[in-house]
């Protein structure tokens, strides 16, 4: 699962310029991805 996280986070990494909230978003999923699945 933290692999699946990290590729989220190389994902919004690419619109890091363009879409800086947008990327956020993604980062802060790719956060909860990884929480969520450690408590699990």
């Amino acid at each position: 699962m933290v692999e699946e996280a990290n590729e989220l986070r190389e994902f919004a990494a690419a619109y890091r310029r363009t879409d800086p909230g947008f990327a956020s978003d993604l980062m802060a999923a790719a956060d909860r991805h990884e929480l969520r699945n450690e408590k699990a």
